[in-house]
């Protein structure tokens, strides 16, 4: 069945503006920018001029409404979650793991991991395993004890005890050992992400060359800015970082994939804004 959405403000490819979307079967067909002749559907819904947006995909949450991965509800928690984020807009997500020790590592994922399939909400993409493979010298809100050396076997163990639905994981690029972790997310379809770490640059700048690709909380439980009298033609970039107009080029590095900020609290809301919005905010502190 073909349903039209139209007399709405679309948001899509970094734009705001007047159109109508075209669906057929639940599957987006078009797209259109009004003033724009209303194509045949099935269905028509008037949006009356609310805002139509694409579904948010959250990558890194540890609880929403009170439920979580470490609240003590297993995966009926996660299954709450679902429910519960989809009202806010978003249709995915990836529930995310505290370190612990292994074992306890491997019995929450086997718990949480029967989740999978049965969301009757937002959908789960795969775990967030934020540690336990990162840096003692920035544990920021995780415990010190439960952070360890890079250890394949270990990984192992709690890739089948998620069943292999891990998406991603925070990991630091400057531990010993860490090319072996690389090619495992690599054989297993794992997005490394950089957080919780000390690297230099040039060690974060090698581990993304090996595929540690993407960050977790930037500018959060990572190395201080330090400069040595090499690096001052650096300083002036690290200072803007440090500003409205730094913060500016981070949202406009990330144009085309969106801008997205979150709590990682079972009590708290998730604080999604669409990137033209952050980037408007940005740039009234910047002019």
């Amino acid at each position: 069945m073909r349903t039209l959405f139209y007399n709405g403000n679309i948001i899509s490819k970094g734009r705001v503006f007047p159109g109508m979307v075209l669906t057929n079967n639940g599957i987006i067909e078009n797209i259109y920018q009004a003033p724009f002749a209303l194509p045949l559907a099935d269905k028509m819904v008037d949006l009356q001029e609310a805002y139509l947006a694409p579904g948010f995909v959250d990558t890194h949450i540890h609880g929403f409404g009170g439920f979580g991965t470490d609240t003590g509800g297993g995966y009926e928690d996660l299954l709450k979650m679902s429910k519960l984020l989809l009202a806010t807009g978003v249709i995915a997500f990836c529930p995310t793991i505290y370190p612990a020790k292994l074992e306890d590592m491997v019995n929450t994922l086997k718990n949480l991991s029967q989740a999978a399939g049965k969301e009757e909400g937002a959908k789960i993409i795969g775990f967030h395993l934020e540690g336990p493979f990162i840096s003692p010298k920035k544990p920021g809100a995780l415990l010190p004890q439960d952070i360890q050396p890079v250890n394949i076997e270990a990984m192992q163990k709690i890739y089948e005890a998620a069943q292999g639905k891990i998406a991603a994981m925070t990991v630091a690029p400057e531990l010993d050992n860490m090319e072996f972790l690389v090619e495992f997310a690599k054989e297993h379809d794992i997005v490394l992400q950089a957080g919780h770490t000390d690297a230099t640059y040039e060690q974060a700048q090698a581990g993304a060359v090996h595929g540690i690709t993407h960050v977790t909380h930037l500018f959060n439980a990572m190395r201080d800015f330090t400069w040595t009298l090499e690096q001052l033609k650096w300083v002036s970039y690290v200072s803007l970082l440090q500003t409205p107009q730094g913060l500016y080029l981070v949202a406009r590095g990330k144009a085309d994939d969106g801008f997205k900020e979150k709590v990682s609290s079972a009590n708290l809301p998730i604080l999604c804004s669409e990137k033209d919005t952050v980037i408007e905010w940005i740039e009234a502190g910047v002019n």
